[in-house]
């Protein structure tokens, strides 16, 4: 390098100091080096103090100018250079690529809800993934409202976050925001769903295969003697319902349709105790006109079948001996201390890494338009709460 373009960089580096002291001084506290490495090169890119081809300070004048080691240069430069942000070429240095419409090494999970039930784990798979890479996490919820899952996604749009992760508040029905999805994606910001999907629309997904779980939860209890089969689900909520069809339709394949009676179909927006009154009312009808009860329900949450107890013991059923069940989730609600669950397991850590990794990789390659539906087989954890019934003569 020459003495003059050695001035020029020396020159280039003190304009940097003193136009980011303000701003450096605000993310020096409580933030990783390696992500104060990269919030500095982002915000001198969206600054125009370095522009496309622009030669960034060496190691050496980045690890002195923010006060890091250069193990965070590295990771920082690595990170950046995964999301197509520098290009670094081996004994020349590391160059600007340029600042896309979205470069924030930010993106944006809208959750159903972010502190209850199984919610964290899925959090925090996402964010674990997404930390590992650089990125940022922006945390939001949608309280199962579309009209509040509008205003978030049109929020982190607005704030052109590198990609978005969306747990739909999707029933079955007509899908509320797939214009807004779509204009999204348009704008070059991939969408990655998880949980939940819209089958026949194209957008990339993560999820369990909620049908083949209610087929394993109902053939678990037929193989164990049951054949009056009851079902809760929550009715508003699209992998419910499929818990629910495959369920039913495990039951019509072994010759043994579900009692109407005992389909019993909720909305999750009410009081959770509403849950349990409406099975009471069930149990109470039944009662009344001499109807006998299922010996097993299929219960498409584990807290569907808390409520399903407590209602089952106001009129003195005994579980598992007179009313076994199976539900879904596997949540800490499982491991009750008198009634440990049998429950299907759902994978919320390993859904929420596996979303935020495919979701990096369209990050990376924009020009991928290709969208799949990444289905995650279910799988039982047996507990105490099926009683086996093939040894005895079912009433």
């Amino acid at each position: 390098m020459s003495r003059e373009n050695q001035r020029l960089d020396s020159f280039r580096v003190e304009s940097y100091i003193s136009c980011y002291t303000n701003r450096l001084f605000y993310l020096v506290k409580g933030m990783t080096k390696y992500k104060r490495v990269q919030e500095w090169i982002l915000e001198a890119l969206e600054s125009g103090k370095f522009k496309a081809g622009d030669l960034l300070p060496s190691e050496g004048e980045l690890c002195e100018l923010l006060s890091v080691g250069r193990n965070s240069v590295r990771t920082a430069l690595s990170n950046l250079s995964h999301a197509g942000i520098v290009d670094t070429k081996k004994g020349v240095g590391t160059f600007c690529v340029g600042v896309r419409q979205s470069g924030t090494m930010t993106v944006g999970f809208v959750s159903l809800y972010s502190q209850e039930y199984i919610f964290p784990r899925i959090v925090q798979g996402c964010n674990n993934a997404l930390s590992k890479n650089g990125y940022h996490l922006v945390l939001t919820e949608s309280m199962e409202d579309t009209k509040v899952e509008r205003d978030v996604l049109t929020r982190l749009w607005n704030r052109k976050v590198d990609g978005i992760i969306l747990q739909p508040a999707y029933d079955g029905r007509d899908p509320m925001n797939l214009d807004l999805l779509r204009d999204i994606q348009l704008s070059g910001i991939p969408i990655m769903l998880i949980d939940n999907f819209y089958p026949g629309h194209q957008f990339n997904a993560v999820v369990m295969n909620d049908r083949a779980g209610g087929r394993l939860a109902a053939s678990y209890l037929w193989q164990r003697g049951h054949r009056r089969i009851g079902i809760v689900y929550h009715k508003n909520y699209y992998p419910k319902i499929l818990r629910m069809q495959g369920a039913l339709e495990f039951l019509r394949e072994a010759g043994q349709m579900a009692t109407e009676d005992w389909i019993i179909g909720y909305d999750r927006k009410k009081n959770p105790g509403d849950i349990k009154d409406q099975i009471s009312e069930s149990f109470a009808e039944a009662a009344k006109n001499g109807r006998p009860f299922p010996t097993a329900f299929v219960c498409t949450n584990d807290q569907e079948a808390i409520e399903l107890i407590r209602a089952g013991r106001d009129h003195g059923l005994v579980f598992p001996r007179d009313l076994s069940i199976v539900s879904f989730d596997n949540s800490a609600l499982a491991d009750l201390p008198d009634l440990p669950l049998t429950s299907i397991n759902h994978p919320s850590q390993y859904m929420g890494a596996t979303a935020a990794n495919l979701l990096l990789e369209k990050v990376r390659d924009r020009e991928n338009r290709t969208s799949t539906v990444t289905l995650i087989e279910p799988e039982l954890i047996e507990r105490n709460s099926v009683t086996d019934l093939r040894d005895k003569t079912s009433p």
